[in-house]
């Protein structure tokens, strides 16, 4: 099966003409029906230890999550009752007691009841017996920076909420309360403590406009080493796979002087991410980056085109955003969730903008926790930011409750694509890229898109 996609690829790259997407789009669908089956097998076979007591080693996927006095663990490549084989699935674990010395890259061996699973995780434990842990060797480093980060951070800011909240702005630190993450869903604002797209695009541009005098090329590889760097301390969730992604495909479109068409990008990044993870489709988290992204590249440019034209607005373009990514949310939140936020383009507005501030002092608090001024001033950015949130989120009519789960929600999102067909009748706006000429004096070429 593998060679023979293989011998397509290859075919798909010496072809030329319309047998050449022809060849691709075969060989996509059947490496990616081959990454499903084995997944779907491997699920199935996890499945079969419901209601039994096995013994499980597995590998902590990401960052433990510790509340009430309970350690939630996400663990993957689970081997049941000392198997030699690993299977390709995700397990959702809840352990009574906080154990500081779990970290992520650790495997550890569990006693415990298989119950069902829920979103992508194939089965979940319920307070199991902890047998072992073992560390990674060579021991993961990046989980190292991170905890030296985080303590810094949090002796600097306090063990707060304010430090929950500077850390989930950062590096999407699972730390808030449950009555905070009440508060952000009412007001819309939960896809602000996830490590994704914000995250990589200030380090994209920090990195090449900091190095853009040295050359082309170093610009481009400090901000791709910057990004590798930073998903390995955050953790491969599936909204920073989404965004790694995004951000590094146009990287290299950016490099080699090309631009990709947004559709692309978005049939890319899924095709890539399934044949990563089969199941990724069925995470929550996932979806919704992918559906706020959609809405930015591809209702933003029209929305622009339509109101204000050649002319620039900041305020303006604040509300776009906002409403294009909140617009193609809507319907995934009202399925998995029921409600959605009326007021959630308000406290976008409101407190989005002072995120990157507030990320970059996080970060120098980070290398630099003794200077004062720094803490001071990211403590009142803080403090802002959790009064804002705390405000709206009083208002009564601030989330209104349909119901959830019925397919016809999904159905909303037909008069979203007819908004798109008008606006682009009107504006006539092409996503289409400009072939221009982009010369690169380090290498005498010239690149055309």
């Amino acid at each position: 099966m593998i060679s023979f996609v293989g011998l397509l690829i290859f075919a798909s790259l010496v072809i030329s003409g319309q047998l050449r997407i022809i060849l691709a789009l075969v060989a996509g669908c059947l490496l990616g029906l081959y990454y499903s089956g084995l997944s779907i097998s491997d699920q199935k076979i996890a499945t079969m230890y419901i209601g039994r007591e096995v013994i499980i080693t597995a590998t902590v996927q990401d960052w433990p999550e510790v509340k009430n006095n309970q350690t939630r663990l996400h663990l993957g490549s689970p081997r049941f009752n000392y198997s030699t084989s690993a299977l390709n699935c995700q397990i959702y674990a809840t352990m009574s007691g906080v154990y500081d010395d779990i970290a992520r890259s650790d495997q550890i061996t569990l006693r415990a009841m298989i119950s069902e699973g829920f979103g992508d995780y194939a089965v979940s434990v319920y307070r199991p017996t902890l047998i072992s842990i073992s560390k990674p060797d060579p021991p993961d480093y990046f989980v190292t920076i991170r905890n030296i980060f985080t303590k810094r951070i949090r002796q600097a800011i306090g063990d707060s909420e304010e430090a929950n909240l500077a850390l989930g702005f950062l590096i999407g630190e699972k730390a808030l309360s449950e009555d905070f993450k009440a508060k952000l869903r009412a007001v819309g604002l939960s896809h602000i403590v996830v490590a994704s797209g914000f995250c990589l695009a200030i380090l994209s541009i920090f990195a090449q406009k900091s190095m853009r005098k040295v050359s082309r090329f170093a610009s481009y590889a400090f901000a791709g080493i910057l990004i590798l760097s930073f998903i390995m301390v955050a953790g491969l969730s599936p909204s920073l796979l989404r965004a790694g992604l995004v951000t590094g495909s146009t990287l290299m479109a950016g490099y080699f002087g090309r631009k990709f068409h947004p559709g692309r990008i978005l049939i890319y990044v899924v095709a890539i991410s399934i044949l990563i993870n089969p199941l990724i489709i069925k995470s929550l988290a996932w979806q919704l980056s992918l559906a706020s992204y959609g809405g930015i590249v591809l209702l933003v440019p029209m929305l622009k085109e339509y109101f204000y034209g050649n002319a620039t607005s900041y305020i303006g373009e604040m509300v776009i955003v906002a409403f294009s990514a909140q617009l193609f949310c809507l319907p995934i939140t009202i399925y998995s969730f029921g409600a959605f936020s009326i007021i959630g383009i308000l406290a976008n507005i409101i407190v989005t903008p002072i995120i990157p501030a507030i990320m970059a002092l996080t970060f120098l608090i980070g290398i630099m926790p003794g200077f004062a001024p720094i803490v001071f001033i990211c403590k009142i950015l803080l403090a802002f930011q959790i009064a804002v949130i705390d405000v709206l989120s009083k208002v009564k009519w601030a989330t209104v409750s349909i119901g959830s789960g019925s397919p016809l929600i999904l159905m909303m999102y037909i008069p979203i694509v007819l908004l798109m067909l008008f606006l682009k009748s009107r504006t006539k706006y092409s996503f289409r890229p400009r072939y221009v000429l982009d010369k690169i004096p380090e290498y005498g070429k010239i690149y055309t898109c």
